[in-house]
């Protein structure tokens, strides 16, 4: 029995021999994502790809995608989050929906209606009396303060001299 608690002892002291530092603790906080609802599809296809990044309704059954007299897929709601979801991985999406995804692939957005440029006044600069820093401030770490943390074989000694006290005091020893 004594000769494993020399042992013990003899393994503290040389593995503990190395001194430890306490290391920062990062806090952040995770966005927590909002409550689930009960919505409509068509509400939630209002909510846009704000909404649509974080939300997977089931979509339901009959939507189809509605077309102009020339046969040209019309604007809408529902198109564009199709477009969103091809966009994320379009060929996972071409894989589950073998009929839709080539369609949507052909599809071209109309082009908005062109209007000729407006000459815009061009403000005269002022001068700036001072230089001015521009984006997000410096980051700076608190002063750490050192924490004093006793060696190795001191704790080893407390430890040997509390087991040879309760030993005598036990009448072992």
């Amino acid at each position: 029995m004594r000769g494993a608690l020399i042992k013990l002892a003899l393994g503290l002291m040389i593995l503990g021999g190395s001194s430890a530092r306490a290391s920062w603790i990062h806090h952040f906080e995770v966005p927590k994502p909002p409550p689930p609802t009960l919505m409509s599809f068509a509400s939630f296809l209002a909510g846009g790809p704000s909404l649509w990044s974080h939300t997977t309704p089931r979509i339901p059954r009959g939507m189809a995608l509605s077309r102009n007299a020339n046969g040209s897929l019309t604007s809408g709601l529902f198109l564009d989050f199709l477009l969103y979801r091809r966009a994320l991985d379009s060929r996972r999406f071409d894989c589950h929906h073998p009929h839709i995804g080539p369609i949507l692939a052909s599809y071209l957005p109309p082009l908005p209606a062109l209007t000729p440029p407006t000459p815009t006044p061009t403000p005269t600069p002022t001068p700036i009396p001072h230089p001015q820093i521009v984006g997000p401030p410096p980051l700076t770490r608190p002063a750490t303060q050192q924490v004093p943390e006793p060696s190795s074989l001191l704790i080893a000694g407390v430890l040997l001299a509390g087991v040879g006290f309760v030993r005598r005091r036990r009448g072992l020893a």
